[in-house]
């Protein structure tokens, strides 16, 4: 019976020694793998990622290695088909796992852009290789070099996309990120890539101090419009204002007019601004004014600070209304009618004005 016992102990330590050995060979073979690839041994990294998932094929780690060799195959060997053929038996194999998403993601581009130059697809993806080993600054570099190469001007525009999150997220630099964002809307305004850079954006304004109103902007901007980051935008945009005491909207910033800003004046502890603006129906010219207060608002000394605009449809002769605005309450509009008498004004003084 001891004996018995004493053999039980012996198989258990026995077995948990050849579980170590084994979960000690599996880390130092990765390791290895990944030292390799590291030191620019690509083709030795290669056999060695293969060895690991061949030794160790239900180890979660092998979904990583699948990932690596598609990595080597695209950006060592140039080789785009047996890249695909990796990434493919990546999702076979571990389709649940956040490497078989990026595979997904992967294989989306290469099947979108089929007609693209695939050396400057390679390009791309050597970029997406370098986010995710963590070298950021290259990954920036190499989208924007992509970006400046790439005649696909959707592609372009996702190149700038990545660069922007990589400089807003890791590398802590929103004003570059605001640039890499704004070029998405210069290269394909209607891409995929452009509400999510527009979003972004607004991520980047709030980073910079004083900046609110912008960051309002562009929240407010993908707010109004159906695509996958309303929802977050109309978040960001309530979260703005209850932090700050701002007013909610009452009309649609569609119909807003342009204006033209005149003069800004303080008195006290209420920021005065005079624009010009054209005629219109009452809600129109209302919506036009609510475009100025929303647009000034983060300009203004102090956070509780009142605001006024004074609009004008010619100043300083015709007064088009107003809008009064304090903290906590909601904005108060006033429209004044042209009259015949001040339309026949208008035409008269801009008439000199010309002149």
């Amino acid at each position: 019976m001891k004996s018995s016992r004493v053999s039980s102990q012996i198989f258990v330590l026995l077995l948990a020694g050849v579980i170590g050995v084994a979960a000690q060979t599996a880390d130092k073979q990765l390791g290895f793998a990944e030292h390799l690839q590291r030191s620019g041994d690509a083709p030795f990294a290669l056999l060695e990622f293969k060895r690991f998932i061949y030794l160790h094929p239900k180890d979660q780690r092998a979904a990583s290695a699948h990932r690596q060799i598609a990595d080597i195959y695209f950006g060592y060997f140039q080789d785009v088909d047996s890249g695909k053929a990796a990434l493919a038996q990546l999702i076979k194999e571990f389709p649940k796992s956040k490497e078989a998403s990026q595979a997904r993601e992967v294989l989306n581009l290469l099947a979108v852009h089929r007609g693209a130059d695939q050396s400057l697809l390679l390009d791309f993806l050597e970029g997406s290789r370098l986010a995710r080993n963590g070298n950021a600054t290259g990954a920036v570099a190499k989208y924007i070099a992509f970006a400046g190469k790439s005649k696909d001007r959707n592609l372009a525009a996702a190149a700038f996309l990545e660069a922007g999150k990589l400089q807003l997220s890791k590398l802590n630099q929103p004003a570059d990120a605001i640039k890499s964002f704004e070029q998405v809307a210069g290269k394909a305004p209607k891409s995929p890539a452009y509400y999510e850079a527009v979003f972004r954006t607004g991520e980047a304004w709030e980073k910079i101090k004083g900046s609110e109103s912008k960051a309002m902007q562009a929240y407010g901007l993908v707010a109004a419009s159906k695509n996958a980051f309303q929802a977050q935008a109309k978040s960001a945009v309530a979260r703005l204002q209850k932090q700050q005491n701002l007013p909610q909207r009452q009309f649609d910033a569609k119909i807003a007019g342009k204006y033209k800003s005149i003069r800004t004046d303080y008195s006290a502890d209420t920021m005065i601004v005079t624009i010009e603006l054209a005629t219109g129906s009452d809600s129109v010219v209302k919506a036009t004014m609510e475009k100025a207060l929303f647009e000034s608002i983060g300009k203004r000394r102090d956070p509780k600070h009142s605001l006024v605009v004074n609009a004008y449809y010619s100043y300083p002769i015709t007064e088009a209304g107003g809008v009064n605005w304090k903290p906590g309450s909601a904005p108060k509009f006033t429209v004044k009618k042209m009259k015949t008498e001040d339309a026949v004004k208008t035409i008269i003084f801009d008439l000199f004005k010309k002149r």
